[in-house]
């Protein structure tokens, strides 16, 4: 009754009423039905690389235009599909192996005989490369013990940065090791601050544990040749553990 008294008041007259301006009517009475929907999708992450896993990965929340029944989705990019489950919504899936990252398109219509309209629909596809030995986002690294001007805090970071994860603080690696046991007691390890910082400083933040989990000690810079030290000593000869977290892993 609803689409009746729809396309009476919109047609009128009987001249009106042919079966093109039915359609045309009934497809922008179910148009208006999704004015306020999105056309834009969240961000997705997938993680490739991955040895024996699959290469397929689906959009957390699929496109609310994709979810109507009406509307048919097509994917416009390469390596993007969409596929429909039973309940007849569409979901977003990219193929790491034909997908390379960053943005993609899709397109939404909406026929009813040969009336159509369309929307683009859009999102991201974040494609990280998996690190090898990296497991459940963590990966341990380590830097000299000693060297004349080096700065082992801030290249920790940056390795950290370069695996796309970021250094953990002392708190953050006690919790991991309460579930993975990622760094032996006794090991040398250094850390950022309890702020996230990783900066070289010789304010004496504490950023170095001597022998894990004692500490946290302050990471001193030793006299003029900017030597690490840790509890206070000169840094010869057994180098510093860090640990990454948020590191793309399988």
């Amino acid at each position: 009754q609803s689409c009746i008294g729809f396309i009476s008041s919109a047609l009128g007259t009987k001249a009106g009423v042919t079966t093109a301006n039915i359609q045309n009517a009934l497809v922008t009475y179910f148009d208006g039905q999704v004015t306020a929907a999105a056309t834009s999708v969240a961000d997705a992450t997938l993680t490739t690389g991955c040895s024996g896993s699959s290469t397929t990965y689906q959009v957390p929340n699929p496109p609310s235009i994709c979810a109507t029944v009406h509307w048919n989705c097509t994917s416009n990019t390469t390596g993007i599909s969409v596929v429909y489950n039973d309940q007849g919504k569409g979901n977003i899936e990219a193929d790491s192996t034909q997908f390379t990252g960053n943005s993609y398109t899709v397109t939404a219509t909406l026929s009813i005989g040969s009336a159509t309209r369309t929307r683009t629909i859009n999102g991201n596809f974040n494609v990280q490369q998996a690190i090898a030995g990296a497991q459940n986002g963590y990966k341990t690294g380590w830097q000299p013990a000693w060297w004349r001007g080096y700065d082992v805090i801030g290249r920790a970071k940056n390795t950290c940065n370069a695996w796309g994860g970021s250094i953990t603080t002392y708190a953050e690696i006690q919790a991991a090791n309460s579930q993975y046991n990622l760094i032996p007691n006794g090991t040398r390890t250094i850390f950022a601050d309890a702020n996230g910082n990783a900066n070289r400083s010789t304010s004496g933040r504490s950023q170095c544990s001597e022998a894990w989990p004692q500490g946290p000690h302050s990471l001193r810079w030793y006299n003029s040749v900017l030597s690490q030290t840790c509890k206070g000593r000169a840094g010869f000869g057994r180098n510093f553990t860090f640990l990454c977290k948020d590191v793309p892993s399988c």
